[in-house]
C-alpha cells in the first residue's frame, strides 16, 4: 500500500495457512511471513500464527457447526423393540435363560425316582417364558411344594421381576404409539462419532487447511482426532468464501455431516431454501459451536506502521456495535438478492409458459365452438 493505493488479492495457494517444513508456512501466513502483503483482513488467531504475524484486535468469533439432515420419523414397526434399551433385551434374554436352567437343574435333583415323567430343560424354558409373557403353563413343575423354600422363593421373586417389566413394557410401548419416534439429532462431534461406530456415518468440510485442522490436532479430546483422521473435502479447495451445493447435496443423501463457521452456514441454507422455494426444510445445525481459538483479526507482516490505527479504527467499530450489525445486515441483504432472483425466474418461467397455455385454450374453445355448430345444423 502507498499513497492511498492498494491492491486486495486471494493468496496464491488459496489456503488460509498451516506450517510446514522448516519453520516456512502456506497461505495467507506464508505471505505476510515473506512481507508478499502487508496484513490480512481476516485471519483466525491461533498460538503458532501468532509467532510469525501480529495480530490485531480480535473482532469476531469463529465458530464451526455441524450441519445434517433434521432427525427422521423411525420405522413404526421398531415400537414394539424401542420401549427397552438393548441392554435390557439382552439381560432379560439372559435371565429367563439363567432362572429355567436352575429350575430344571434344582428339580432333576430333588425329583424321586419313582416320578414317571421328571422335568425337562424344554418344560422348564417355556415354563419360565409363560411366566414372563402372562401365559402361564397349565402344569406348574413338580415338587414345588411347602418344604422346598428355595424353590418357592425362587418362584416368587421371578414372578416380581416379571411384574415389573411386563408393566414397564406395556406402558412405554403405548406412549411410542402414540408418539411415533425420531432418529437422534446431531449437535456435536460425540454424536458424530458414535454413529460412525454403529452406522458408518461420515463427515467433511469445504476447507480443511487453516485454524479447523489445528483445532483438532491440538485438541486433547480424543473425539477430536476421530474426526480429523475421518475428515473428507466436498470438493477440491479453492478461494470461495461460500461451498457450493455439493456439500448440501451429500448432506441431503443422508449419511453425511458438513462443518463450516456458522454464518456461511447459515447462509449456505438459507439460500437453498430460497432456490428451491420448498416447504419443508430438511436441514439441522447442530445446536453446539465450537469456537476456533479466541476468534477472528487483522493479521499483519511483522513491522507493519498502521496497526496502532487501525487497531483503534476496529476498536470504535465494536464499541458501537457496527461488526454485529453489519454481519448479520450482509447476510440479509445476500438472502434479499436471492430471494428476488428466484422470484425472477419464476416469473420468467411463467412468462414463457404463458402463449403455449393460451394456444392451447384457443384451441379448446375453437373445438367447442364447432361442436355447438354441428348441433345447431338440421339433419335430413
Amino acid at each position: 500500500m502507498s499513497g492511498g493505493d492498494y491492491t486486495i488479492r486471494e493468496p496464491e495457494d488459496c489456503l488460509w495457512g498451516l506450517e510446514a517444513s522448516g519453520g516456512n508456512w502456506t497461505g495467507i501466513v506464508g505471505t505476510l511471513q515473506y512481507e508478499k502483503a502487508d496484513f490480512s483482513m481476516d485471519l483466525t488467531l491461533t498460538p503458532q500464527r501468532a509467532a510469525i504475524v501480529e495480530y490485531g484486535r480480535v473482532y469476531i468469533g469463529e465458530e464451526m457447526a455441524i450441519l445434517s439432515l433434521k432427525p427422521r420419523p423411525l420405522p413404526e414397526y421398531l415400537a414394539l423393540f424401542r420401549p427397552l434399551e438393548g441392554t435390557v433385551w439382552v439381560s432379560m434374554v439372559a435371565g429367563v435363560m439363567v432362572w429355567s436352567l436352575t429350575l430344571w437343574a434344582l428339580l432333576r435333583i430333588i425329583q424321586t425316582g419313582a416320578e414317571k415323567h421328571p422335568m425337562k430343560l424344554t418344560r422348564a424354558l417355556f415354563y419360565g417364558w409363560g411366566l414372563l409373557l402372562e401365559d402361564t403353563p397349565y402344569d406348574p413343575p413338580d415338587s414345588v411344594t411347602g418344604q422346598m423354600y428355595f424353590l418357592t422363593l425362587m418362584l416368587g421373586v421371578w414372578l416380581l421381576v416379571c411384574l415389573v417389566l411386563r408393566t414397564s413394557y406395556t406402558s412405554s410401548l403405548t406412549s411410542h404409539l402414540v408418539v411415533q419416534g425420531e432418529s437422534s439429532a446431531i449437535n456435536d462431534m460425540e454424536t458424530l462419532v458414535r454413529l460412525h461406530g454403529e452406522e458408518g456415518r461420515q463427515w467433511g468440510t469445504q476447507i480443511f487447511s487453516g485454524a479447523f485442522n489445528i483445532f483438532l490436532s491440538s485438541g486433547s479430546n480424543p473425539v477430536y482426532h476421530t474426526m480429523k483422521t475421518h475428515m473428507q473435502l466436498c470438493h477440491i479447495s479453492t478461494c470461495q468464501s461460500v461451498p457450493n451445493d455439493e456439500a448440501l447435496q451429500k448432506v441431503l443423501g443422508d449419511g453425511f455431516s458438513f462443518f463450516r463457521n456458522y454464518y456461511i452456514m447459515r447462509i449456505l441454507v438459507e439460500t437453498f431454501y430460497a432456490r428451491q422455494a420448498a416447504s419443508v426444510k430438511p436441514f439441522h445445525i447442530g445446536t453446539t459451536k465450537y469456537p476456533l481459538f479466541v476468534g477472528n483479526a487483522w493479521s499483519f507482516r511483522r513491522g507493519a506502521p498502521y496497526k496502532v490505527r487501525l487497531d483503534a479504527a476496529v476498536q470504535r467499530l465494536l464499541d458501537a456495535g457496527l461488526v454485529a450489525f453489519w454481519m448479520n445486515d450482509v447476510i440479509t441483504q445476500h438472502l434479499r438478492e436471492i430471494r428476488r432472483e428466484s422470484h425472477a425466474d419464476a416469473s420468467t418461467a411463467m412468462a414463457t409458459s404463458t402463449p403455449a397455455t393460451f394456444y392451447i385454450l384457443c384451441l379448446g374453445y375453437a373445438a367447442a365452438a364447432c361442436s355447438f355448430l354441428v348441433e345447431q345444423v338440421p339433419l335430413r
